[in-house]
């Protein structure tokens, strides 16, 4: 761990025009998971994610004190109680808040409409801010799947839902968001 946290601290002294780092992609659903913790469905224990966070937090911050330390990257925490909520629940009591500039949600929900969507952002956004009012709250990953397998839609109707999706998401408390267009196409 402390050969990774040295090496984010090095990084980001490389980056000078880059203020954001995000530590981890989804560690809830595979990071460093044991191959029976993915097994289980479970992930990495969430305290897995906070010794990292804590190991890597201050040499980010002692390199570029302007570096916003984002974590979480919380894939789907419904704010029902499901596995992925109870992980985003137990990474916002054990103190995330201390060793983070803000908080970062993976948003994907099949076929839902983005209506749907806005109701449980709210209330995601709610728990982050119980645990941390000031911190910022980004979407880093959100958009609906195009393709022919049985988890995507079209592309026409991803249109019509991306282009109400941007007004819904003015109405949170959202630092920014990112859009997937999950298809390809080559337009030669």
């Amino acid at each position: 761990m402390t050969g990774f946290a040295n090496y984010c601290g090095w990084i980001v002294g490389q980056v000078p025009k880059v203020s954001k780092f995000e530590i981890w992609n989804e560690f809830n659903i595979d990071g460093l998971s044991t191959t029976q913790e993915n097994t289980d469905n479970a992930g990495a224990p969430p305290e897995r994610y906070m010794a990292l966070i804590q190991a890597v937090y201050a040499p980010i911050k002692t390199t570029r004190p302007d570096a916003e330390v984002i974590v979480g990257t919380f894939t789907d925490p419904y704010w029902q109680d499901t596995l992925n909520s109870a992980w985003m629940d137990a990474i916002l009591s054990l103190g995330a808040a201390n060793y983070s500039t803000g908080f970062s949600i993976h948003h994907y929900n099949g076929f839902m409409r983005p209506e749907y969507w806005h109701d449980q952002l709210y209330r995601t956004i709610e728990k982050i801010r119980a645990a941390a009012p000031t911190h910022k709250v980004y979407l880093s990953e959100s958009g609906w799947f195009n393709g022919t397998d049985p988890g995507s839609i079209t592309e026409a109707e991803a249109a019509a839902r991306y282009s109400r999706y941007p007004f819904l998401l003015r109405c949170l408390d959202l630092s920014g968001t990112t859009f997937y267009g999950l298809a390809y196409r080559d337009w030669e």
